[in-house]
């Protein structure tokens, strides 16, 4: 019997390394396999998502990451991510949910990161997206007067993310989700 480890690795010989989109329904059906072998091995939740994901399964995404979620409860961008997925299937209470979870979580990133880790300006632009998805524009404009004190913030800051709504940011998904 193969190993999860296995499972996971054949996906990628599968798809090519991802490159094959025709085999991606097959990769699923793999790592279920690999799921049911070791329900607790994350990185087969992860490779499925990514196949989910760039399928628009997002209904089936949001499922994936809630088992994610269950070995990994501490992560504001699962959370995020369960959060939109939530939004354009259409459930906007849960996605409402999702979203307060990842923001404290955000915080609490960023209160315990140095001011020039590596990944800063990556969790601001999370955090400020977060903030869109719960409609919260005062406290983006706060977060904003905050987070952006030098021209380099400013850059790394994703104003074309920023100046966006809700809906603006839903849509792409939602036209992917419904093709």
């Amino acid at each position: 019997m193969a190993s999860v480890k296995d499972l996971n690795d054949s996906v990628l010989v599968l798809t090519k390394h991802y490159k094959d989109t025709s085999q991606y329904k097959n990769a699923i059906e793999l790592l279920d396999q690999a799921a049911k072998i070791d329900s607790n091995y994350f990185d087969t939740y992860d490779k499925r998502l990514y196949f989910e994901e760039s399928s628009g399964q997002f209904g089936k995404a949001a499922e994936t990451l809630t088992k994610m979620l269950r070995l990994r409860s501490d992560s504001a961008e699962l959370y995020l991510k369960l959060g939109i997925y939530k939004d354009v299937s259409g459930d906007t209470i849960s996605a409402k949910q999702a979203y307060n979870r990842s923001l404290p979580r955000y915080t609490i990133l960023l209160d315990t990161m140095k001011s020039n880790h590596p990944d800063r300006h990556n969790v601001l632009n999370m955090l400020a997206i977060n903030i869109i998805m719960l409609g919260q524009e005062e406290m983006l404009h706060d977060f904003l007067k905050q987070n952006c004190k030098t021209k380099i913030d400013s850059i790394f800051m994703s104003v074309d993310i920023l100046g966006k709504t809700k809906e603006e940011l839903l849509e792409p998904l939602r036209k992917k989700y419904n093709r």
